[in-house]
């Protein structure tokens, strides 16, 4: 999972927040866009898509290189 939040959100939620919810994650990734504020996806939203994307890339690799036995996506 990676939490995204804009670098100038200065008000809804906090860096120290997100940084401890990707902490406790399971490969928590932090993801800040410079210069975004809180609405990424009104804000920013080629940069949303493109962190998007490459986290859903990231799954299916990790889902494909899995012994058959192992993956939960069937």
């Amino acid at each position: 999972m990676t939490p995204v939040r804009g670098r100038d959100d200065h008000g809804f939620t906090p860096h120290s927040r997100v940084r401890e919810v990707a902490d406790l994650l399971p490969d928590g990734r932090l993801t800040e866009v410079p210069g975004a504020p809180h609405t990424l996806n009104h804000s920013s939203p080629v940069e949303m898509a493109r962190i998007t994307r490459e986290l859903l890339t990231r799954r299916s690799e990790s889902v494909s290189a899995r012994a058959p036995e192992e993956r939960t996506d069937r």
